[in-house]
Parts: structure tokens; C-alpha cells; sequence
């Protein structure tokens, strides 16, 4: 009873004050949710047809080792996808990161669908880039995670929290160089029960990658991990 009380007063609220798009600021209807779909036919969809022109591929070709990498969105300073990842990253809207990763998951599916499921076989887990602590308690919540809960809803592939975590707080990524980036994430993540995805194939998920310092780190150490396949997977790519 209280549940059908809320869902109606949820309802009303709707109508009166209805949910505006992250982008435009106009209504939503009633199918959309965070974003209305001229705004999501407009956004800067990446498009490949082989690892040559893969620019996610070609960050990490003669690094750590991994099986494949995608991106979805370009990122652009002052464009609509940096909105949408302020807006998750530092407004509290974590349901926009779900709502990123259910759409990101149905572009996947469609253009690649080779890339979740290899071999006929599908990825085993979906390991989210993890927050520090510290971070997290003054965030909330981690970003890339809620990315990879909506990613994980459409494609039916199980979430992993627990295997990978961030050891050292490092400090903010932006405006600093390529190097610096690289030595800025050195040695910063830990694994926990690494036994238990041993021989697995995993999905490193991210939420924006400019020059691949973060998953790099991640890939070392994931790479410790006998028999696992990592590909890459981030909603943006700079």
C-alpha cells in the first residue's frame, strides 16, 4: 500500500515539476529518462570499422596486453558528453550514470556484438574502475560503477566490485601532462580474492579515458591474475 501511495505522488510530482533533460533543460516525456532523445541523437557517437581506426584500441596497442577495447562517446571541452559526465561526476545524479550505461550497453550490442559476447562465450564479470575511500565518502557514490550497473542490466552480465580497489588517493588527473598522468597512477590499485576470476575474461569499464593512465594501471596489476582476458570498455574517450 505504501508503495502504490508513493508511486502515485511520484506520478503527480511528474506532472507538475516533469524531469527536464540533462542537456537542453526541456521536458522529458514520458519513455525518456535523463535525456531527451533529440539531445541523444545528437551526441558524438564514435564509429570504427576495425582496430586501425579504433582510437580506444590504438591507446593501449604495445602497452599491457588486452583482448579488445571500445569507446562510445568522443569528449569534447565544452560539448555535451563533458556536461553529461559533470553532471554525474559532481551534481550527485548517479541515476545518469545508469541511464549512460543502458545506453552505451544497447549501442554495444548493436554495432559490436562480438565485443561482449567473443567466442559465442560471454564476458564473465564487469569490473568497475573503483574511487579511493575517500573520494567515495565525499562523492557517494562511484560514478563508473552506476555506469556499470545500467551496462549490466541490458547485457546480463554480472557486476564485480570487490576484486579491485584503489589503494592510494591520487590526486586529479586534469590539466596535467601525458607523463605526468602515467606517474600519477603508478601502483595506486590492489586486488582482493583474485582466485575467484581466475581463467575469466573481464570487461574494464571507465567512465571518460584520455590518455589510458588509469586502465593501463589497472590492466598491470589485473595482469598478475593467471589465464584472465581483459578488454576495455569507457562511455567517453577525449
Amino acid at each position: 500500500m505504501m508503495t502504490t501511495t508513493k508511486s502515485v505522488l511520484n506520478e503527480l510530482l511528474n506532472l507538475i515539476y516533469p524531469p527536464l533533460c540533462n542537456l537542453c533543460g526541456e521536458p522529458l516525456q514520458q519513455a525518456e529518462k535523463q535525456i531527451c532523445l533529440q539531445c541523444l541523437c545528437d551526441l558524438p557517437v564514435i564509429h570504427f570499422a576495425s582496430t586501425a581506426d579504433n582510437r580506444m584500441a590504438q591507446l593501449f596497442i604495445g602497452k599491457s596486453p588486452f583482448f579488445q577495447a571500445v569507446s562510445w562517446l568522443y569528449y569534447e571541452k565544452g560539448g555535451a558528453v563533458q556536461k553529461l559526465i559533470h553532471q554525474l561526476k559532481y551534481k550527485g545524479n548517479k541515476k545518469l550514470g545508469y541511464e549512460l550505461g543502458k545506453l552505451a550497453a544497447v549501442h554495444i550490442m548493436q554495432t559490436h556484438p562480438d565485443f561482449l559476447y567473443p567466442d559465442a562465450k560471454p564476458v564473465d564479470y564487469l569490473i568497475p574502475v573503483p574511487l579511493h575511500r575517500k573520494r567515495l565518502r565525499q562523492r557517494g557514490y562511484n560514478q563508473t560503477e552506476w555506469i556499470s550497473r545500467g551496462f549490466s542490466e541490458i547485457c546480463k552480465i554480472p557486476l564485480n566490485t570487490t576484486i579491485l580497489s584503489r589503494k592510494n588517493e591520487n590526486v586529479t588527473q586534469t590539466h596535467k601532462s601525458v607523463f605526468e598522468r602515467w606517474m600519477n597512477v603508478q601502483d595506486i590499485f590492489s586486488l582482493t580474492g583474485k582466485e575467484s576470476i581466475e581463467n575469466c575474461h573481464i570487461l574494464l569499464i571507465d567512465d571518460v579515458v584520455t590518455t589510458g593512465a588509469t586502465l593501463e594501471a589497472c590492466l598491470q596489476i589485473l595482469r598478475e591474475i593467471p589465464g584472465i582476458r581483459i578488454s576495455l570498455f569507457c562511455i567517453a574517450l577525449a
